[in-house]
C-alpha cells in the first residue's frame, strides 16, 4: 500500500496550497473535475485582501492579473479562476485523481483511504487526511449556502435588493450586469432539497429581482459567513481564493518541516 503524507479530498485553493509544498508526498482526490471548488464551483468570490504574503502567493496573484481574471476594485471572475489552479498543479507536478471518491479509516494511528473511481478500487496509507468542506461545516459560525449566477440586460434600471431579507444576499460580480445570489440553507439540507428551495424562491421572487435572469447555478455548496455592517456581506473561510491557497503554502511548508526533522 502506497504511503502518503497527507491526503487532500478535494482539489480546493488551500488543498493545492499544501501539495505544491509536497508534490512527492501528498495525494489530491477530487470527486469532480475542478479545481479549487470551493470557489470556482460553488460561485464565491470573498472579498479579503489580495496582496500575497508567500513567493507561491505572489506568483498566483500575478498570474490572476496578467489573464485580466483580478482586476482592482473588482471581485475575482469565478469563471476564469479555475484554470489558473490547474496551471500551478502542472507547473508543481501536484498527484492528482479527478473523478474520485474516497472511504477514510483508521488503524493503528493511520488513516487508511479507499479511493474509487472508474479504474477501480484501490488503497493508500496516510499521516494526514485534509478536507475543505468538512473543516468549513465544523466551524458554527460558518452556514450552507447555494449560489446562483444572475444577468440583467440594463442592471441600471433594476430595483435594488436589500441584503438580509430572508436571509439571501445579492453579491456583486465583476460585471456589473451579473451579480450572485446567495441561498441559505439548513446545514442537513442535501442537492435535492437546495435545488427545490433555490428554484421555488425565484419562481415567486420579489419584483426587485423581476428583471433578472437566472444563468447558472452552483455545482458546490458555498460555506460563509456572515460579516459588515449588519451582517449584510458574506465572507468564505480564509477570505477568498488567495487567503486560502497561502493558508494551504504555510500548513504545507509545517508538514515538510517535520518530514525533514
Amino acid at each position: 500500500m502506497k504511503q502518503y503524507k497527507a491526503v487532500i479530498y478535494g482539489a480546493s485553493a488551500k488543498g493545492i496550497g499544501i501539495a505544491a509544498q509536497l508534490p512527492d508526498q501528498v495525494l489530491v482526490v477530487e470527486k469532480t473535475s475542478l479545481a479549487a471548488r470551493e470557489f470556482a464551483g460553488a460561485l464565491v468570490m470573498g472579498e479579503g485582501s489580495w496582496e500575497a504574503k508567500t513567493e507561491p502567493g505572489k506568483k498566483l496573484t500575478e498570474r490572476y492579473r496578467q489573464k485580466g481574471i483580478l482586476m482592482e476594485g473588482r471581485p475575482i471572475q469565478i469563471a476564469a479562476a479555475a484554470p489558473v489552479m490547474f496551471e500551478t498543479i502542472r507547473e508543481a507536478k501536484i498527484q492528482v485523481l479527478f473523478g474520485t471518491d474516497i472511504k477514510v479509516s483508521r488503524t493503528d494511528g493511520k488513516h487508511i483511504v479507499t479511493c474509487c473511481n472508474d479504474s477501480g478500487v484501490f488503497q493508500v496509507c496516510a499521516e494526514h487526511v485534509y478536507d475543505w468542506e468538512q473543516e468549513a461545516s465544523s466551524q458554527p459560525e460558518y452556514g450552507k449556502y447555494i449560489n446562483a449566477m444572475l444577468y440583467c440586460e440594463n442592471p441600471q434600471q433594476a430595483a435594488a435588493w436589500e441584503n438580509g431579507c430572508g436571509g439571501i444576499r445579492v453579491l456583486e460580480y465583476a460585471h456589473p450586469d451579473m451579480k450572485i445570489l446567495c441561498y441559505p440553507l439548513h446545514r442537513e439540507d442535501g442537492w435535492i432539497t437546495a435545488r427545490e428551495k433555490l428554484h421555488s424562491f425565484w419562481k415567486n421572487r420579489p419584483a426587485q429581482l423581476a428583471s433578472w435572469k437566472m444563468v447558472s447555478v452552483a455545482s458546490a455548496f458555498a460555506w460563509l459567513k456572515e460579516t459588515g455592517e449588519d451582517g449584510k456581506k458574506l465572507q468564505p473561510l480564509y477570505g477568498n481564493l488567495l487567503g486560502a491557497f497561502e493558508s494551504g503554502v504555510e500548513l504545507g511548508k509545517k508538514w515538510r518541516e517535520e518530514e525533514c526533522c
